[in-house]
């Protein structure tokens, strides 16, 4: 902390006026480690041989008995030795391990004591976003046969992106739920859902212990959740098997197996999140 006393006044010395100290410090809140400028001035333009400066914890300055009895109390600073051009200048420096809480500054002088609090505070700590911002795409309503699902790094909203989750449903008829299903291929061909035994999920992920399948996709580990064939409303959900990867750049293809005139609609959302 620094203690500022300035001396600019042009009172004559033997003004009647009693003689008085203004003490002012820089702001009323710091950190521990923070200096503390406190400034003061007289109202007289005189040197003063006694000037005794101290800081305080507000709980160390409950006796209120006056310095007469009790005296500053705390290690006192003698600031007639920090005149300098008119003014008395100390920097104070708060420890490190100083307390939380409100502090008084304390000056005296041969004609009396004078006072200024501050606050020592808690720093603030500004959050730092640890997940990354997610923006999506919706396709609606797709009555193809065959759907190409381009995850590719992109921008958007001015921020670029990378695909982090595909999401799909197939809405049939109820009469026809077991003629129509999904086959899900990857850009190489790899078949991840579908019903023939090349297929790496080909039923329901649902068990006791979980709602996903870790299947292997172009060497990198994914988590798979699929509803399985046969419900009116078919859906699967896959993502990379490490919070910290991303679907590579890559086009996949969705497969409608069913006959051309069987009633189906295909929904699909891409969840992208801040390229890294």
């Amino acid at each position: 902390m620094q203690t500022t006393f300035e001396v600019k006044n042009n009172t004559p010395i033997n003004t009647d006026e009693k003689l008085t100290l203004s003490l002012n410090i820089d702001k009323e809140e710091y950190l521990p480690g923070d200096t503390v400028h406190i400034s003061g001035s007289l109202n007289k333009v005189i040197f003063l041989d006694q000037l005794n400066l101290v800081v305080l914890l507000e709980d160390e300055n409950k006796i209120n008995c006056g310095t007469l009895y009790c005296g500053l109390g705390g290690k006192q600073i003698d600031l007639s030795k920090y005149y300098d051009s008119g003014a008395y200048k100390y920097d104070y420096v708060i420890p490190q391990s100083a307390s939380l809480g409100n502090y008084v500054v304390k000056v005296d002088a041969q004609f009396g004591t004078f006072t200024k609090a501050f606050k020592v505070v808690e720093k603030k700590i500004t959050p730092i976003e640890t997940q990354p911002k997610k923006i999506s795409e919706k396709f609606n309503r797709i009555t193809d046969l065959s759907i190409q699902i381009p995850l590719v790094e992109k921008t958007i909203q001015d921020q670029t992106v990378s695909p982090k989750v595909l999401q799909g449903s197939l809405v049939v008829k109820r009469d026809e739920v077991s003629k129509v299903n999904i086959r899900l291929l990857t850009e190489g061909g790899q078949c991840i859902i579908g019903q023939t035994s090349d297929c790496l999920v080909s039923k329901s992920t649902r068990t006791l212990d979980s709602d996903y399948s870790i299947v292997q996709i172009d060497g990198t580990g994914f988590k798979v959740q699929y509803s399985g064939p046969g419900p009116i409303l078919e859906k699967f959900t896959i993502m990379p098997e490490s919070d910290l990867n991303t679907i590579q750049d890559s086009v996949w293809t969705v497969d409608l197996v069913k006959e051309q005139d069987q009633y189906s609609k295909f929904y699909y959302t891409i969840t992208y999140v801040s390229a890294q």
